[in-house]
């Protein structure tokens, strides 16, 4: 009954309150189910598709909604007293609804949402694998295993930590099995990701990483506190130090995994930002810790009664001000449609291309009631599923406006550019430009690592032109190779060829291209890629990444 409220609760909020940023961007990808994407497996999109019969946000969001009430369902089962009372389900209610991230992410579509729930069925399936290692549990081990892969990659740590926490599981032949049945259910979207080179595992394991910043650590520890409830801190450690006489594996489980989590996560940071919400299955670890010690612990239960009803009467002030925004604030829940509908007023129904914000043209098209829209990335930053989509193809030769880049970015970039004041604050400057091809799926290949001569740099590449036109200079609109050589993870020196003879349509071309050297270039390695550009769009990456080096005279 308490969860009914609760899931009632998310269902107002998620129908009211506007798409999130991410969430307009896996509604995006929900338009064409595929086994993978560019950033995540799919199982976020396929909620949304379920949904896709229910109209605005609230499609958006609906099953993913119901999950939550299911998997804190499940949880109960699993850490339930054997005769519980009302008092016990009073509690491990109230600690739910304290819990910050629950709050947050049992309204929203997200990918941690089905990594909650699948998680829950994994520690269900594990914990009965454990007790009795019969064919069926076997099974059923195999497939959870395989929904929670689909759902998030850091899933594997959830696996993994289950595991370790109970190594006589090996000794089972059945544990193999069932890996293999996980395996063979995941072969698709393996297949996927081998068709794409691989690109999900390259930006998670190797694209987000950054130099190491101390700001990253104090954020991460900072945000571990907020979203667990920091005013339960202490009675976390005395949940953890409590000895508890359960031999069931599930108590060694959640500890292995609060410990995983958080210690994996805190290295992550020297490697780059993390989120908050990236360890979210220890909300599992979180629920029992503090349910196990508020059953036995007349005072400590006393505490966390009187920080849970603190707690959920300021989380329901905070979700009537998300849904009323009585002053006004700004952020990405708010006057979406208000913007939209102001952009869509100067577009007049010609294609907008927004930079660098991948989720801008997926409320677009959300909000919009017409119009087309498209997102290119600056080079140095994260590129996104909009790459692997041709929508941009049936712009060409149309005229379109585009997002006017800081004047860093684009060298036509000019100063009375026109520009809209948004109903969120923010400035959006534009410029129209006619007769708009894109270059995105042009693929150049470095066939040697380059070499400088002299003044020059000189590559030898093969260029791949797949669309039905030449791409060549106009006499008012240059179109160049340009040459990056990174220097840090937002600088780069550039250098420019252009393109005077055509590349024609449908065509593969080699070339061995001269560009010049950029001045006082110091001896080092550069990752070095190159793209196609011309005066009035920004680059693509256009080629792989590679290593360039720069000799001492």
């Amino acid at each position: 009954m308490l969860l009914a409220l609760w899931w009632m609760l998310n269902i107002i909020v998620a129908a009211t309150v506007e798409l999130a940023n991410d969430e307009a961007y896996y509604w995006f990808f929900s338009w064409k189910l595929d086994w993978g994407y560019y950033d995540h497996p799919p199982m976020t999109p396929l909620l949304i598709w379920l949904g896709r019969w229910i109209p605005r946000e609230l499609g958006v969001r609906f099953f993913a909604v119901l999950l939550q009430p299911i998997y804190l369902f499940l949880f109960w089962r699993l850490i339930k007293p054997k005769n519980p009372t009302q008092r016990d389900a009073w509690l491990y209610f109230l600690i739910a609804f304290s819990i910050p991230l629950l709050q947050l992410y049992g309204f929203l579509t997200t990918p941690d949402t089905p990594l909650m729930m699948f998680t829950a069925l994994f520690l269900c399936c594990f914990t009965r694998f454990c007790r009795n290692d019969s064919w069926k549990n076997m099974t059923l081990l195999g497939l959870s295993i395989a929904l929670l892969a689909y759902s998030k990659y850091h899933s594997v740590l959830v696996v993994a930590l289950a595991l370790a926490a109970c190594p006589r599981c090996f000794r089972s032949p059945k544990l193999y099995i069932s890996l293999l049945i996980t395996l063979l259910l995941y072969l698709p979207h393996l297949i996927w990701q081998y068709e794409h080179d691989w690109v999900s595992f390259q930006y998670h394991l190797v694209g987000r990483n950054q130099s190491f910043k101390a700001s990253y650590l104090g954020h991460y520890l900072l945000n571990t506190a907020l979203v667990f409830n920091p005013l339960f801190l202490y009675h976390y450690i005395l949940g953890w130090r409590k000895r508890n006489s359960d031999n069931a594996p599930m108590p060694p489980v959640l500890k292995s995994i609060a410990i995983g989590f958080l210690g994996f996560f805190f290295l992550s940071c020297f490697r780059g930002p993390t989120q908050p919400q990236w360890i979210i299955p220890v909300v599992f670890s979180a629920l029992w810790l503090l349910f196990n010690l508020g059953r036995d612990n007349e005072k400590a239960y006393r505490f966390i009664r009187s920080v849970g009803l603190v707690s959920m009467a300021l989380f329901l002030v905070g979700r009537l001000l998300l849904i009323t925004n009585p002053f006004h604030f700004k952020g990405q829940v708010w006057n979406n449609e208000d913007c939209i509908h102001q952009i869509e007023e100067v577009a007049q129904g010609r294609p907008v291309i927004f930079i660098n914000d991948y989720t801008a043209a997926a409320k677009y098209y959300f909000y919009s009631s017409r119009g087309d829209a498209f997102t290119q990335p600056l080079l140095y930053n994260r590129t996104s599923q909009w790459a692997y989509t041709d929508i941009d193809d049936s712009f060409v030769g149309k005229e379109v406006i585009v997002q006017r880049l800081p004047r860093m970015e684009c060298k036509e970039d000019k100063p009375e550019d026109p520009f809209l004041k948004l109903a969120n604050g923010t400035t959006f400057r534009y410029r129209v430009v006619e007769d708009f091809h894109p270059y995105r799926k042009v693929k150049v290949t470095c066939l040697d690592s380059g070499r400088i001569m002299g003044d020059s740099i000189s590559f030898s590449l093969r260029i791949e032109n797949p669309y039905p036109y030449p791409i060549c200079s106009a006499e008012n609109r240059p179109v160049w190779l340009q040459l990056f050589l990174k220097q840090s993870p937002t600088s780069y020196r550039t250098t420019d060829y252009i393109i005077s003879d055509p590349l024609p349509s449908n065509s593969i071309t080699e070339r061995t291209i001269l560009f010049p050297t950029p001045e006082n270039l110091a001896p080092d390695d550069y990752p070095a890629q190159i793209a196609l550009r011309d005066s009035l769009m920004l680059p693509w990456r256009n080629s792989q990444i590679m290593d360039f080096h720069v000799s001492a005279m």
